[in-house]
């Protein structure tokens, strides 16, 4: 049950974070005004507002134009519930207690908003890396983490992506990667850090390979590298521990 509710409402939480994305980067109010199709302007019912479920039943179109609802609001709903379960799951098994429960919350909030402008519009605004980055920073030096952790992540995780951003002159990796680097640092050390690196990279050349199997894409496409390191950040702040362990009695054997 516990972990149904956190995915519901996961899924909630991630319709809501996409349309304040939307909206924003359309300079719309966030506030005022009722969704609506923004292809032939018609006011969505509450049916059709229904996180994941609606889009499926409605074959991902509009009900009223049959116009493709583009496939990011899916995805922002379906990561959504995706960290209502690693959290769920982490809780349960007491992976997360106390202030670090509070924390993973929140530092999960920031990053489906990373996910979500990321897959939108191929940009990482800084007050979704670089200022959530210093309150957190904060935070972890109220908490007792050790601030020389948190800076070698920093320096580690977001020096690793400004070298590619210059050997590479931008066309692997973007400036928005390099400060969202920052705030991976600090939410994660150098350790956990390197756990994140490992499943975002690794995700991320199954997927893209995947899609070019499809002829979805092309190896050169550009790709929306903030949205595997948004999820993989999240999965190493739960499940980092045990996965370093997993692998180090892995080695071992």
């Amino acid at each position: 049950m516990l972990l149904l509710l956190f995915v519901i409402m996961g899924a909630v939480v991630g319709s809501f974070i996409h349309a304040f994305v939307s909206r924003r980067l359309m300079k719309q109010s966030i506030v005022h005004g009722r969704s609506i199709c923004f292809h032939c302007k018609k006011q969505l019912c509450w049916y059709e507002n229904i996180p994941i479920v609606s889009f499926l039943f409605q074959l991902g179109r509009c009900r009223n134009c049959q116009t493709t609802i583009p496939s990011h609001y899916v995805f922002v709903e379906l990561v959504g519930a995706l960290f209502g379960g690693f959290i769920a799951v982490g809780y349960s098994l007491q992976l997360l207690p106390d202030v670090r429960l509070v924390v993973t919350i929140l530092a999960a909030l920031v990053l489906l908003g990373v996910f979500a402008y990321d897959i939108i519009a191929m940009q990482i605004p800084d007050e979704f890396s670089l200022w959530p980055a210093v309150v957190f920073f904060v935070i972890g030096f109220l908490t007792h983490n050790t601030i020389v952790g948190m800076l070698l992540g920093v320096i580690l995780i977001s020096g690793f992506f400004f070298f590619q951003f210059v050997i590479s002159r931008g066309r692997w990796i973007g400036g928005g990667d390099v400060r969202l680097g920052v705030l991976m640092g600090v939410l994660l050390g150098w350790k956990l850090g390197l756990v994140a690196l490992f499943l975002a990279y690794t995700v991320g050349a199954i997927i893209s390979i995947g899609f070019v199997i499809a002829k979805k894409k092309k190896l050169a496409s550009e790709v929306p590298f903030g949205t595997y390191l948004s999820v993989a950040t999240v999965a190493s702040m739960i499940f980092g521990d045990w996965l370093m362990e997993w692998y180090v009695g892995l080695v071992v054997l």
